[in-house]
């Protein structure tokens, strides 16, 4: 496989030495003039950004590591294979998309093209994905904001007419394109909680269960107010929660709830624990075409 992408001519971006084995034990089967092979880069950001990593004081498990020589050592075995680097791959997983963050992955990359020579052989940077973005949000920065502060670094040291800048701005995209359709499928009172089910689950918009309080709307109609209701997916899992609404109007069983940008997990990262993964629908002016159905209806089940 790894073959076949390379001799195809698509961007192969190493991450560790295994993989550089496994292009040397295989150079004799390689199209040299069309591999185009990037490096993983791996460096201390958090130290330049602190708090800002998900690693924090851990180190990121990714990418070829620039301070124990690790990158240097990796440049020299391409090059002895006959095999140019053409890309510096970024990436990072951050918690705050700062414009710090996307500033010193740049400077980083600029630094290793002159510390190395690289200019000439490059083709592509990829400075990876974790924006803000889909909808504009007070005091977070825009894609105008970031295009300016990563492009202002990465000329110091390429030219933008040869060097081909990637962005993986994915969940910035498409998290305000989708919605989630749930449909309340139990209601009843523990205590002085009202729990309240629905035909979905938490893991299908946040995998890992981190619960905040989605924006949504709902056809909900009753005039009752009830004091306190946890909105709850359809699943064996505690933490399974959606929403913590007090004062709101009451649930009852066949109400649905729409929950507003949506897209981050709701698509790609779903399981068939308990659920299936819901239906997708693809909304075209009033009509809507089904695209995707691997869902029960739970309604029928009842």
């Amino acid at each position: 496989m790894l073959l076949n992408t390379l001799n195809e001519g698509s961007i192969v971006n190493v991450d560790n030495f295994q993989d550089l084995e496994i292009i040397k034990r295989n150079i004799k089967f390689l199209k040299k003039e069309k591999c185009n092979i990037g490096i993983h880069v791996n460096f201390d950001l958090e130290k330049i950004c602190p708090g800002e990593t998900i690693s924090g004081s851990d180190v990121s498990r990714f990418g070829i590591c620039v301070e124990n020589g690790d990158f240097e050592r990796s440049l020299t075995l391409l090059k002895k294979l006959g095999l140019k680097v053409h890309g510096l791959h970024m990436h990072y997983s951050t918690k705050t998309r700062s414009i710090a963050v996307f500033k010193a992955l740049a400077k980083k990359a600029v630094d290793l093209i002159l510390q190395y020579k690289m200019a000439d052989s490059l083709t592509f940077i990829d400075i990876g994905g974790g924006f803000w973005g889909g909808k504009q949000l007070p005091c977070k920065p825009t894609m105008k904001d970031y295009s300016k502060v990563i492009c202002d670094q990465l000329k110091n040291a390429v030219s933008p007419d040869k060097v081909q800048l990637i962005l993986e701005p994915g969940v910035s995209i498409h998290v305000t394109a989708i919605d989630y359709l749930y449909r309340v499928i139990n209601v009843r009172v523990i205590r002085d909680t009202t729990i309240v089910t629905v035909d979905g689950s938490l893991l299908h918009n946040s995998p890992y269960m981190t619960t905040k309080q989605f924006a949504f709307s709902t056809n909900c109609n009753s005039a009752l107010k009830i004091p306190k209701q946890i909105i709850c997916g359809s699943t064996c899992i505690e933490k399974d929660r959606l929403l913590y609404l007090q004062n709101y109007n009451e649930f009852q069983n066949g109400d649905l709830i729409t929950f507003h940008y949506a897209g981050k997990y709701t698509i790609c990262k779903n399981n068939c624990f308990i659920n299936c993964p819901p239906r997708i629908y693809i909304k075209d002016n009033d009509k809507y075409c089904c695209v995707r159905d691997m869902s029960l209806d739970l309604m029928s089940q009842i």
